[in-house]
């Protein structure tokens, strides 16, 4: 029967961790198809155990907070409470909420999701990841005993529709390329009120102009893909897309609200802007320090030999001359920063060896400082045709992540090396130092975004990401780390070298 493959298909299309459990004797009386894979010992009787592979009910059971909103005929009647799976290495958040089973029994229905990259957003995963791993310690074994729990909730189209509308994500039956029902979750998705504005729509119909053709393309996919939904009021909402087909003409396509996601995406992004202004202003105070203790002692120096009356007409002319050329060196410096931060950076076609030249008269003051010896192979014949301030960005990072690493560590001769050629028609930058190289565990997670092997108070971990970006992204090319050992002037060195093709 028709009815009974959408009932049965339905329980298992459900992109996500699915369970039920008696709220009186703990027993799991339903388990979706992912969950039933990620399951411990069918023997183990109790929901911890058999859920969660715990000795004892677990210390974020929802059940008596649920039975209180029941009491209390609260608005709220969904619990949600997130956790640590460390087998899989994720977070999960539990949406939990009472419902009567179709045997009579009062159940807690929870559907897990992975909000590991949530986590990695707002970063709380490095600090609870010790704690939480402690209390999730396994969490993939099978249960194959909950299969016959679920036959028997194909019995009825009552039953259908409780699993229907029990489900977090929007569902939606299609037959005959015709919408047939949707549930609650969808029509909440669409603020459409009843299921008549739906039924016997087209999936089209539900998309929105600018993503019509790509609908039309990925109708048929199986795979997940991203859409543009289009809701009654005329607004748009980002959408993660799944086709189940059940049949030649029959499918069931579930519909993940993706608008959190993004306004998080945008957060990252207005971080990182954040992160490039706070980089640029401290190249500045690099540059603009020397000078201006240049300034100061030729200016109190004037004074202090006024004051004892030796200030010679030539001492004070030296001094003059001192300060005009130091505040034209500042200005000189300042306009530097202005073109490299300038938001209309255009294509255009520039010479490699100007540019890096550019990039040193920026961090020019930082490297004497910071006693780093800057050692240059160009070929001066290169042009390239690319966004010129991007590339200067990418460098003032990496050179950045250079000095970092040298903070911490007893190297009398440091040195930042860059390299340019041209090698199968790819223009290569090279750039190598001598801090003694990145851990092989750290290696190849260094371009992710907020990874940083420093103290919080330091470093974001956004500089290398940012850099991944430009050159990959914006640039079209290709950026790779490795560690090296290398001899430079007779001494061997283990270092870092970044590739940048372009």
């Amino acid at each position: 029967m028709l009815e009974n493959k959408l009932f049965e298909a339905l329980l298992d299309v459900i992109p996500f961790k699915a369970y039920a459990t008696d709220i009186k004797t703990f027993e799991v009386v339903y388990a979706n198809k992912m969950m039933r894979e990620n399951m411990f010992a069918p023997q183990e009787t109790y929901c911890w155990e058999k859920v969660f592979g715990q000795e004892e009910i677990c210390s974020w059971c929802s059940i008596i907070d649920l039975e209180l909103l029941e009491k209390e005929n609260a608005k709220q009647d969904k619990h949600i409470v997130e956790f640590f799976d460390e087998t899989d290495d994720k977070w999960l958040k539990s949406y939990d909420e009472l419902m009567s089973w179709p045997d009579g029994r009062k159940v807690k229905y929870s559907i897990l999701v992975d909000i590991t990259d949530q986590k990695e957003i707002q970063g709380s995963m490095i600090k609870s990841h010790a704690t939480m791993a402690m209390k999730n310690k396994q969490m993939t074994e099978t249960n194959k005993k909950l299969q016959i729990t679920k036959l028997k909730l194909q019995k009825s189209v009552g039953e259908f529709e409780q699993l229907l509308n029990a489900t977090m994500e929007g569902l939606l039956i299609f037959e005959d390329a015709l919408c047939k029902d949707i549930n609650t979750q969808a029509l909440d998705f669409f603020n459409c009120k009843n299921k008549d504005k739906a039924i016997g729509n087209d999936f089209l119909d539900f998309v929105s102009d600018n993503f019509k053709e790509i609908a039309a393309q990925n109708i048929t996919l199986e795979t997940p893909w991203e859409c543009e939904l289009l809701k009654k009021d005329g607004t748009t909402f980002p959408a993660l897309i799944k086709n189940s087909f059940l049949t030649s003409s029959n499918r069931v396509v579930s519909i993940i609200d993706l608008s959190d996601l993004k306004q998080k995406e945008k957060e990252i992004q207005e971080q990182k802007k954040m992160v490039a202004l706070g980089e640029l202003i401290g190249n500045i105070a690099h540059q603009w320090r020397q000078p201006l203790s240049v300034i100061s002692t030729a200016a109190s120096g004037m004074e202090l030999q006024k004051e004892m009356g030796v200030l010679t007409d030539d001492n004070f002319s030296s001094n003059c001359n001192s300060i005009v050329k130091t505040t034209e060196y500042l200005s000189k410096t300042i306009e530097e920063f202005r073109i490299l931060v300038d938001n209309d950076d255009k294509k255009s076609i520039f010479n490699l060896t100007n540019v890096i030249h550019n990039f040193l008269n920026v961090i020019n003051t930082s490297s004497q400082n910071n006693n780093i010896k800057i050692d240059l192979d160009l070929d001066n014949n290169i042009e390239i045709d690319g966004h010129k301030n991007k590339l200067i960005q990418c460098l003032i990072n990496m050179y950045h992540n250079t000095k970092d690493a040298f903070e911490d560590k007893t190297i009398d001769a440091k040195f930042f090396s860059i390299k340019t050629s041209v090698e199968n028609e790819k223009v290569i930058i090279k750039v190598k130092d001598n801090a003694g190289g990145i851990p092989q565990d750290v290696l190849p997670k260094i371009f992710e975004p907020y990874f940083t092997t420093k103290h919080q108070t330091q470093g974001t971990g956004l500089g290398l990401h940012m850099t991944y970006n430009l050159i990959v992204e914006d640039m079209n090319g290709n950026i790779k780390v490795s560690n090296v050992e290398f001899k430079y002037e007779d001494i061997s060195y283990k270092g870092t070298e970044f590739t940048i093709e372009l």
